[in-house]
């Protein structure tokens, strides 16, 4: 039998061509079913699904399609182990280039404006009424805000708003307004995973009030089952400006916002949110007749 040199290599790149396309969807796949489980289990916006999932899977496509033609890597061990190590290994450095990113920020509040304190969307909106908080925790229904808080500074009516934060959000923690620290306390607790509602009570926080014209603005940052460190950039008695950096929070959290009841909440559940920019309530305009 005699082989046709020309057709065998004419196959060649066919072939060549198949496997990088096979290469090209394994990537897709595991590209956006990781990030698929990060919305799931890390509540992570689900428009990250089109932006950084994109971006990750070109940057992998592209280390992996270098490799193979530098060091001529069989398809089968590209598809089996180097590609589900280099997507995961681009995924985490993305993961660890967002936490660590602290973008430059500026606000158009006025001075009865109240901004977002933390990134991430909100969780919940509870009017506070008795110094009472609506919390179903261990059979027990209503519990007292200084349980939350760990000290009876705010005792009049007053909203509560709850910001999850996620792996993909700007960690670093702003004021919500310009005022003088009249309390900034860190308390020890418990480290449980903030899915369960004892968290909210039981773990370990750092509260911050700031007292202006509004009133008493509270900030308190929660930490939970992974985040094990909340550094703090502000002392008591200090007096700070709105959208000015006040700490940090490590990996995904929960930050609570008080806010004087003579207040507007200007957000809603589930809205997603920016630290120092994001208007989250207004003092009240008098309605003149």
């Amino acid at each position: 039998m005699v082989f046709d040199k020309k057709r065998l290599f004419a196959v060649s790149p066919i072939i060549h061509m198949i496997n990088v396309i096979i290469l090209l969807f394994e990537t897709i796949v595991i590209s956006t079913l990781l990030f698929a489980l990060l919305v799931k289990k890390a509540k992570i916006k689900k428009n990250t699904m089109y932006h950084e999932n994109i971006f990750i899977i070109i940057i992998s496509f592209c280390i992996q399609f270098i490799l193979i033609m530098a060091f001529h890597i069989p398809l089968f061990i590209n598809i089996f182990i180097i590609n589900p190590i280099v997507v995961s290994f681009s995924l985490a450095c993305l993961t660890v280039f967002y936490f660590y990113r602290d973008p430059h920020r500026t606000h158009n509040a006025a001075l009865d404006d109240i901004l977002s304190p933390a990134d991430g969307f909100i969780l919940y909106i509870k009017e506070i009424e008795n110094n009472e908080i609506p919390i179903s925790v261990k059979g027990k229904a209503i519990f007292k805000l200084k349980e939350l808080m760990k000290t009876d500074i705010v005792a009049e009516s007053c909203w509560l708003v709850g910001i999850v934060m996620t792996l993909f959000d700007v960690h670093v923690n702003r004021s919500p307004c310009s005022g003088k620290i009249i309390c900034n306390e860190y308390f020890k607790g418990k480290f449980l995973s903030l899915k369960k509602a004892e968290s909210e009570l039981e773990n370990e926080r750092h509260t911050i009030v700031i007292e202006n014209d509004l009133g008493k603005i509270a900030i308190i940052r929660i930490a939970s089952k992974r985040v094990r460190g909340i550094r703090t950039y502000v002392t008591s008695g200090q007096n700070i400006e709105t959208g000015q950096k006040i700490g940090k929070i490590v990996f995904g959290s929960q930050t609570d916002i008080v806010i004087p009841f003579h207040c507007e909440i200007k957000v809603e559940i589930g809205k997603w949110v920016q630290a120092g920019k994001t208007i989250i309530a207004t003092k009240k305009k008098k309605i003149t007749i």
